[in-house]
C-alpha cells in the first residue's frame, strides 16, 4: 500500500491495536501537512535517527483522530502557533523504499509500506515492541551463572501506569541497557537492532572510562 510518512524524533509510538498518542508539531515542520491530510485519514509514523539523519524503516500506521491548534511559548517569551494531532495506532508496518525516504530529511513523503505481524516474527526470533510505552530503567538478578533474570520497567504513554517486561538471559552478558536504547530510539528491539545498540553502548562506556 502507499502511505504518507511522518518521521518522529522522540521514538514515541502508539500501540498498534488502537492505542492513542498526541503529538505537537510546528506548522512548518509537519503541522500544515498533517492538517492537510485531515481527521480520519491514515499516515505512517516511524523513528527518525538523529545520529545518522535517517529513517528507521519500521513504525506504526496511525489514523488521525483529532487536530487542533494552540499557542506555545519559547523560553525567551515569544509565542508561536503549534499543531496538535491525536493519532490512533492501526498496525505495525515496514517502509520498503527507504532509500528515497531518507533523502527527504525530516519531511513527510509518500512511500510503499507493508503491514508486519510481530507475533509471526516472534515465532522465528525475539522481538520486543516499544509502541505504547516508554522504558525507564532495569534491574538484574544474579542467581547463578545460568540463571540471570532481567527486568525492564517503564510506563504506559496513555495512562502513565507502570509496567515491565522480563526474561532470563541464562549465561549471557547483561544487555538490558542496549534493549532500552533500541526501544527508546527505534520503538522496537530485534536481534539486529540489539547488536547495533550493544556496539553503541560499548563505545560510550569506553569513552567514559
Amino acid at each position: 500500500m502507499r502511505s504518507l510518512i511522518l518521521p518522529v524524533a522522540n521514538g514515541i509510538m502508539p500501540r498498534s491495536d488502537g492505542g492513542k498518542v498526541t503529538g505537537m508539531f510546528l506548522a512548518e515542520h509537519g503541522g500544515k501537512l498533517l492538517a492537510g491530510i485531515g481527521v480520519g485519514n491514515d499516515i505512517m509514523i516511524c523513528p527518525w535517527i538523529i545520529e545518522n539523519k535517517n529513517l528507521y524503516p519500521v513504525g506504526v500506521l496511525v489514523r488521525i483522530t483529532d487536530i487542533w491548534q494552540e499557542r506555545a511559548a519559547y523560553e525567551d517569551g515569544t509565542e508561536t502557533v503549534v499543531i496538535l494531532a491525536e493519532m490512533e495506532g492501526r498496525s505495525h508496518v515496514r517502509l520498503n523504499n527507504i532509500s528515497s525516504a531518507s533523502s527527504a530529511s525530516g519531511q513527510i513523503i509518500l512511500a510503499d509500506i507493508n503491514k508486519i505481524d510481530l507475533k509471526l516474527m516472534r515465532s522465528k526470533y525475539p522481538v520486543i515492541s516499544g509502541a505504547g510505552w516508554v522504558p525507564e530503567g532495569s534491574y538484574t538478578e544474579f542467581r547463578s551463572k545460568a540463571d540471570i533474570p532481567v527486568t525492564i520497567y517503564g510506563s504506559d504513554i496513555e495512562t502513565g501506569k507502570e509496567l515491565s517486561i522480563s526474561g532470563n538471559l541464562g549465561g549471557l552478558v547483561t544487555i538490558e541497557h542496549a534493549i532500552i536504547r533500541s526501544l527508546k530510539v527505534l520503538s522496537i528491539c530485534t536481534a539486529k537492532t540489539l547488536g547495533e545498540a550493544i556496539v553503541e553502548e560499548a563505545s560510550e562506556l569506553k569513552k567514559s572510562v
